[in-house]
């Protein structure tokens, strides 16, 4: 009985081991697969590690591109705007009596009954045709600006500084050269010395001209 009970036990024991053995090739052949499918995964990983790479460096390309792109649009939009501004050209400045002819360069003041500006405004076809307000300064040589609201006078900006101007006017710009002309009257007399007549429109200068009173 004992001898039959031990190989009984045997039995046991072997069928025992034979299924663990199993398990364990189960296990191993587990093992491989999931080996594989890691290598695999780690391919993977690595395929999208480049691709990531390759999307950022993509990116910061396209990035790089459209700064300069809006670099070269604000360098072509200052230009542009430059080149848009109007100048005047041929600009007379003349004393007007109340009898008698008009007077250029230097005038006595009791031959100043009004004074008269005229200019052309240069052609320049990167300008558009449009309303343009004409600003005249008339300034005495301590920097004071002829100024009276009665006049037509006020004020307007210049570099971010708000600033006195003599008389202004609308326009139509068209681009034909056209002549504008300023006739101000002041109502007094002109005190001796250097003056600056100075024309702006869009917060710029468009030219000047100097003239001396006796």
């Amino acid at each position: 009985r004992e001898k039959e009970g031990l190989l009984e036990a045997r039995q046991r024991s072997d069928k025992q081991i034979r299924e663990l053995r199993s398990r364990v090739e189960g296990y191993r052949e587990l093992l491989v697969m999931k080996d594989v499918e890691i290598e695999e995964l780690k391919k993977v990983n690595e395929s999208l590690v480049t691709e990531n790479i390759e999307l950022k460096t993509e990116r910061n390309v396209l990035t790089q591109n459209l700064q300069q792109a809006k670099r070269t649009q604000d360098e072509l939009s200052s230009k542009v705007k430059l080149a848009s501004r109007l100048e005047a050209e041929n600009i007379v400045v003349q004393a007007v009596p109340k009898s008698g002819k008009p007077r250029e360069d230097d005038f006595r003041a009791r031959q100043i009954d009004k004074l008269a500006v005229k200019f052309n405004i240069a052609k320049n076809d990167v300008a558009p045709i449009a309303g343009k307000e004409i600003l005249m300064r008339i300034v005495d040589e301590n920097g004071n600006v002829l100024f009276d609201v009665a006049r037509g006078s006020g004020t307007f900006d210049l570099n971010g500084k708000e600033t006195f101007y003599t008389a202004k006017q609308e326009i139509l710009f068209d681009n034909s050269r056209q002549e504008v002309n300023f006739l101000y009257d002041k109502a007094s007399e002109y005190l001796p010395g250097r003056y600056v007549m100075e024309l702006y429109t869009d917060g710029y200068l468009m030219g000047s001209k100097s003239f001396r009173v006796k």
